[in-house]
């Protein structure tokens, strides 16, 4: 796995993504050492004959909260798809011992999609939330979805919902 810092892109053996807090983990000579988010730009990890990049989600704030995790960048363009992955704690419910349920704390894995247009972020839950987001492209964007009828919750069929909008 390569590792772009500054001036830098640096290949490891191991990397390990930490999504609670943003830093990686890597092996260095027989050691394992931490990285905190602000020494590296992002992370090629190869997977299926293709690199995906991460980048820290550190970076990114959504509704004036800034995000944790890293963000799994999609296309090149000035609008990006981009998947959330982080992790966090779930309490257990007050009443779970009474009522059944969970009684330890859980660590949980979510992801979101995001559009990005290098200025803000959008949540993307619904084919809403993209008409939205392209509002003047609007007949066209509905022209797409009658069309194609592209799952918006797959990252790759939004890219190219996204790359038909920008062309």
């Amino acid at each position: 796995m390569d590792i772009k810092f500054r001036d830098t892109l640096l290949s490891f053996d191991q990397v390990k993504l930490n999504m609670m807090n943003s830093d990686i983990e890597v092996l260095f000579n027989g050691e394992e050492k931490m990285l905190s988010n602000a020494f590296f730009e992002y992370v090629l990890v190869p997977q299926n004959g293709e690199k995906k990049t991460f980048v820290s989600a550190a970076a990114f704030k959504y509704d004036g909260k800034p995000l944790s995790g890293f963000m799994d960048v999609f296309g090149t363009d000035k609008i990006k798809v981009m998947v959330h992955h982080y992790s966090y704690i779930k309490e257990p419910h007050a009443q779970a011992h009474i009522t059944g349920g969970f009684t330890q704390h859980r660590l949980m894995k979510e992801s979101n999609i995001y559009l990005h247009d290098g200025s803000k972020l959008v949540l993307i839950k619904r084919k809403k939330d993209v008409q939205d987001f392209f509002r003047s492209k609007k007949s066209a964007v509905d022209r797409y979805f009658k069309e194609v009828n592209p799952d918006i919750k797959n990252p790759k069929q939004l890219l190219n919902l996204v790359q038909a909008m920008t062309a």
